[in-house]
């Protein structure tokens, strides 16, 4: 939401020859949520798989389509969602994401100035490395 606030519109903030400043602000919203995201939330996730996996458990004997069947691939789902789930290259995903976005929208611009194009690109390549 602020990203669109701030680059997207009549803002002072959405300039097509500062490329640099939306680049430099989603890093530092990764920057800013960096400690959360790596300290608190992935081990809780980490832990909530744990459980998950310990809590659910299919009956002795119960293999039978009707039975157990549909338990175990819910807990499989689950669980591949939870043990998978990296929530830093989530979010650094999503920011790069709407940086994509800003880009393509701004595409036409861009391509009728070249100076402003070549600028989006070298920062884009910045960003990327």
């Amino acid at each position: 939401v602020r990203f669109r606030f701030h680059f997207q519109g009549n803002r002072k903030t959405n300039r097509l020859d500062k490329p640099e400043w939306f680049f430099s602000y989603q890093i530092a919203r990764l920057k800013e949520h960096m400690r959360l995201l790596d300290v608190l939330l992935e081990p809780s996730l980490r832990l909530a798989s744990l459980l998950f996996h310990a809590s659910v458990r299919l009956p002795a004997g119960n293999s039978s389509p009707g039975g157990g069947g549909a338990l175990i691939a819910t807990e499989a789902r689950v669980r591949a969602r939870l043990v998978g789930l990296d929530p830093l290259a989530a979010l650094a995903s999503s920011l790069v994401q709407q940086c994509a976005h800003k880009v393509t929208s701004d595409a036409s611009a861009l391509q009728a100035d070249a100076r402003l194009l070549m600028l989006t690109l070298s920062e884009a390549l910045s960003f990327d490395a």
